[in-house]
Order: C-alpha cells, then structure tokens, then sequence
C-alpha cells in the first residue's frame, strides 16, 4: 500500500494523482515511549506533532507503522509491521530486526536518517539567543552544577571531572550520582537556570554522539562544560560552550573553567555566541526535513514479515 503526505510535496515527482490519495489514513503506534522523561502525552511526542501536520494520522492498536525509542526493550518486536526506530543511545541500526532507523550515525542509506537525540525535546525555538550577556550574567547566582543518575563504567570520565573539579571549588550535584544536595532535582533546566556552568558530559565520546545534555543546559542559559561528540562543532557554534576535548588534559580544562568563573569578561564572551551559526536552528531540528524522511517510509512500507513468536525466540536467544 502507498501512502501519501498532505499539504505538501516533498518530491519532485509529486503528482496530481499522488494528492487526490493525502486523505488516507496512516495507522501508526509508538513503543517504549512510555518511560522516564520520555513520557507525555501524544499531544507532546515531538513525531506526533509534526507526522499529524503533513500527514493523516490515526493512532493505532493494529498498526501499519510503528515508531520504537531505543533497542534495548524488545517490546517492538512483537509488531508485525513496518518498524522504525529512533536510538536514544549510540547503537547502529539492525536492519534485520527494523525497517527504517534515526540514529546518531552518519550513516548513508535510504533506509536512515541521521537524528540526535535531542531533537525530541525542543524545535530549536528555545535555544534562539535573544538576551543581552550582561542579563544572562546578572541571573547566575551560584557557580555549577551536575545532575547524573548513570554510574555505568562506561559513563565514568564525568565522574572523575566532577570529582577533579570539586577539589577546587563546590558544585552542586542534584542527581543520584555523588548527590549532595540531599534531594533530587525534579525539573533538571529549571534547576540549571542559577548556575554559571552545567556539566553537561556523555557517557560515552563518539562521533555524532550528542544526547539532551547539552540542550539542557543551553534551554537554562548556563555555560555547557561539554565531552562526548567529537563532531559537536557540526551542530552548535563552539565559541558558546565549553569542549573539554580541546583542552590538553583535565587540568587545563578546569583551569580555564574556573578563569572564566572569576572574570566577567571572559564569562560574557561565551554569554554572547548564539548557540547556532547565525542563530537558526541547525538542520538536526527541521520539522521538514523529518516529514520528507517519512515521505519516504509511508510511500516505501517494508514486506511484510511471516508472522510467528518472534520476541519468544529472540528472548531465548539473549
């Protein structure tokens, strides 16, 4: 079956034909949506908004296409349809087990498009620098902060700058990670507006790896003290941020760090970089971009599979 976008064309051999079927109901489900800050209702879920304005969208039980976060829950595999993921962890797509991908890679591919995670949480609209430095500056009341709940092995290179950092000043850490702060922070950006610096770390460093860390602090305001992507200078002008990856140890990240700290000057010269080129949303966050993407997975459904208990089998396997 094909199915065809409303309100817009988004290829060149989009015909009159094409338009009289935009009408046509896509059957659509979202997996593992359900968890932690993903949470929300379909009002909210950043796919929904945009997939409802450029297509006719029912949500479904008995879905024709479903969008799945994450591979790790393997709740996905017990729809027999056109599978799409979208990765919230650094994982290459498996196109035996899923159809369509949105991942972090650069991966060329018909079947991919690249999306970093943070796409989820914002258009791009928040992150538009508006304020004067000197008003961004007179709001920080307090110097840094760290809000961590992952102590995997793998995550560990935030702690020991945490742990390095705190040997020379307090920083205020309000996740379950070294907490002591004795609470937990609720509302992470509201939390983050105070502080002069965020920590705003990966658990891990690869290429086109960039997660809601960095957003977070920038929706807040604060200085990003960033490590992971090591292409992030792709995706948000660097002058306004922090790389410790550029610095040639811990110390000399930290150094700098607490240089700013101390000197107005020095801090107003990240306050006032927008955080894109020409402050414009990067291409990451185009709502069109990712409906012609969809175009290209509602027009191209993948064959459908012979049914049978896959998600039993492939649980005794793992």
């Amino acid at each position: 079956m094909t199915y065809y976008a409303k309100g817009k064309a988004f290829t060149k051999n989009y015909t009159q034909n094409n338009l009289d079927l935009m009408n046509h109901k896509i059957k659509l489900n979202f997996v593992n949506f359900d968890g932690g800050f993903e949470k929300c209702p379909l009002e909210e879920n950043r796919f929904y908004q945009i997939l409802n304005k450029f297509f006719n969208i029912e949500i479904s039980n008995s879905p024709d296409f479903i969008i799945y976060l994450g591979s790790n829950n393997k709740r996905y595999l017990d729809y027999n349809c056109t599978r799409i993921v979208f990765e919230n962890e650094y994982e290459e797509p498996n196109f035996a087990l899923c159809d369509y991908a949105m991942t972090f890679s650069y991966l060329d591919d018909p079947r991919h498009l690249r999306l970093p995670y943070y796409f989820y949480f914002t258009d791009g609209s928040d992150l538009i620098k508006n304020e004067k430095p000197e008003k961004i500056l007179a709001e920080k009341k307090k110097f840094c902060n760290f809000v961590f709940s992952n102590s995997s092995r793998r995550a560990q290179f935030r702690v020991t700058f945490l742990k390095e950092l705190l040997q020379k000043k307090h920083v205020d850490c309000g996740g379950k990670i070294l907490n002591n702060m004795d609470k937990l922070v609720e509302d992470k950006v509201a939390f983050c507006k105070d502080y002069k610096f965020t920590i705003a770390m990966e658990n891990k460093s690869r290429v086109g790896y960039t997660t809601e860390k960095i957003l977070h602090a920038m929706q807040a305001r604060s200085i990003p003290i960033y490590w992971g992507n090591l292409a992030i200078n792709d995706e948000f002008n660097p002058k306004s941020f922090i790389n410790v990856q550029k610095f040639a140890n811990t110390d000399a990240a930290i150094a700098h760090i607490l240089d700013v700290d101390r000197h107005d000057d020095l801090y107003l010269e990240y306050a006032k970089e927008p955080y894109f080129y020409n402050n414009e949303p990067n291409e990451y966050l185009s709502a069109e971009r990712v409906a012609s993407f969809f175009d290209r997975v509602f027009t191209y459904p993948a064959k459908k599979r012979l049914f049978f208990p896959i998600r039993k089998v492939w649980d005794k396997v793992l």
